[in-house]
């Protein structure tokens, strides 16, 4: 195995989250179990982590891993970026193996560019591979992801550019693959992407009428914009609806309310006049007696009742 063929395995491996989260963990510890006791885990990568000492510390590495055969003796892989450019180095059979030189070199001498940002689709000489695609370049864009590596001394316009088709099976809707080289070596390269296969796009949005796009005006309509409305208004009208049976309650039982209280008025007031009206008697009736009482003959007191005898001689 070559240097080569290790950092081509490195680079697979990078685009693994988990991967990248394990190589640039500086140390961890095993939880204890039944069997043993919590164990404490070292980086021994001397870029990443001064378990071994600070000498080799590098501000800019992310991640790696060391290792040693007897065939390829001390080796190291390291990722590292700066200034948006990520790179990877391997060193195989070295007596100290660091990369600060490399890295350093690489970031002093070398640039990143933008394919997206550089590249005029309509402007390229090769478009043959572009197929049924190659007149309806407003339909296609470069993916954002794709980049070129140049040294500082050459700008992107001194790279030449390579169109391929990509197969059927291609991620992200890629139907055509820009491909760089610099000096007759592969320097980066990008997908040209179909905006068709691109969610919550209009086909022919970007094309006027003398090139093909549609005249027919149209509008786009907002479902979630619209089902949002409806729900507010029918929240609305239901609060409306609570709020008048509510409200009819609420004025039901103040009615109920006033009856009882005037019925228990009316009640009372008749009560009152019923006692006064017996009361009025009974007064009425005791008064009737204490006269009575008064004009009757005191026949107790002892004393003769005398007679008027002239006159009953007279009546005689």
């Amino acid at each position: 195995m070559t240097a080569r063929d290790m950092a081509l395995i490195a680079r697979a491996a990078y685009q693994y989250p988990e991967f990248r989260k394990i190589s640039s963990t500086r140390a961890y510890t095993i939880p204890a179990d039944n069997k043993k006791e919590a164990y404490n885990c070292n980086n021994t990568h001397g870029m990443i982590s001064n378990h071994r000492g600070s000498s080799n510390l590098y501000e800019y590495a992310l991640g790696g891993k060391t290792g040693y055969t007897d065939v390829a003796g001390n080796t190291l892989v390291t990722y590292a970026q700066k200034n948006g450019m990520t790179l990877l180095c391997v060193i195989l059979d070295s007596s100290n193996p660091a990369h600060y030189n490399l890295f350093e070199y690489c970031f002093q001498n070398f640039s990143l560019y933008s394919v997206a940002d550089n590249v005029n689709l309509s402007d390229m000489s090769d478009q043959a591979a572009l197929g049924s695609l190659s007149d309806k370049i407003d339909l296609i864009r470069v993916d954002e992801d794709g980049v070129v590596v140049l040294p500082n001394t050459a700008s992107f316009t001194d790279a030449q550019a390579t169109v391929t088709p990509t197969d059927k099976n291609a991620d992200k809707g890629a139907v055509a693959k820009i491909s760089y080289t610099y000096a007759g070596k592969q320097v980066g390269g990008a997908n040209v992407i179909y905006e068709k296969n691109t969610k919550a796009t209009y086909p022919f949005h970007n094309i006027s009428a003398d090139k093909g796009g549609s005249k027919v005006k149209y509008f786009r309509i907002d479902f979630k914009t619209i089902l949002l409305v409806i729900g507010i208004i029918l929240i609305f009208l239901l609060a409306v609806y609570v709020w008048n049976v509510m409200s009819g309650q609420i004025l039901l039982s103040h009615h109920r309310k006033n009856e009882d209280r005037k019925k228990r008025s009316r009640y009372r007031q008749i009560s009152r006049n019923k006692r006064r009206k017996r009361k009025a008697a009974a007064s009425r009736a005791a008064s009737s007696r204490g006269t009575a009482t008064r004009r009757q003959p005191n026949r107790t007191s002892g004393k003769p009742i005398h007679r008027n005898t002239k006159r009953s001689k007279r009546t005689r």
